[in-house]
């Protein structure tokens, strides 16, 4: 596999569940979801936490950061979506 599927290879591994990809259908397959869908779930569901904050204090960095949410969850908050 080529491309976006090699930045994620221990989830793909976990995806493949450790199978052997002979057939030429199977590795077309996998390199399809890694390139057109997988970086796109990753980005809506990975939490990230954006920096409030940054204060030197001696020869110490000190850093404070807003609570870790994902992309999605900022997006309803912000649309005002409510789990159900």
């Amino acid at each position: 596999m080529h491309g976006q599927g090699n930045r994620f290879p221990a989830l793909l591994c976990s995806l493949a569940q450790y199978c052997r990809l002979d057939s030429p259908e199977l590795l077309s397959a996998l390199s399809s979801l890694c390139t057109n869908h997988l970086n796109d779930i990753l980005n809506y569901f990975t939490l990230q936490a954006k920096r409030k904050s940054r204060k030197r204090v001696g020869g110490v960095v000190r850093r404070k950061h807003d609570k870790p949410r994902t992309p999605l969850a900022k997006l309803n908050e912000c649309l005002g979506f409510t789990p159900r």
